[in-house]
């Protein structure tokens, strides 16, 4: 039996000052399937980190703004996990 695996992970979106807002339990599956995510923050965002506090595995590729906005402003995150 081929069972599809799951695993839990949270989100960190960044405002403007880089404080995260965490989506907490996200759960993704094995397949290429989009995952629905309830959002509470509504503010503009900076940048976008799956997998924050690196509790699952996930292959992340970041969306352009992300990128460049992290790389500018890496510094401003204050977790030190997230940060590397």
């Amino acid at each position: 039996m081929n069972r599809l695996r799951k695993q839990k992970l949270d989100i960190a979106l960044y405002d403007a000052q880089y404080k995260a807002h965490i989506i907490k339990g996200v759960v993704l599956s094995a397949t290429d399937k989009l995952t629905p995510v309830k959002v509470d923050y509504h503010g503009p965002v900076k940048a976008i980190l799956i997998n924050h506090g690196d509790y699952g595995y996930a292959k992340v590729y970041f969306d352009k703004k992300s990128l460049k906005n992290l790389s500018q402003d890496m510094d401003k995150i204050d977790d030190e996990l997230s940060r590397s």
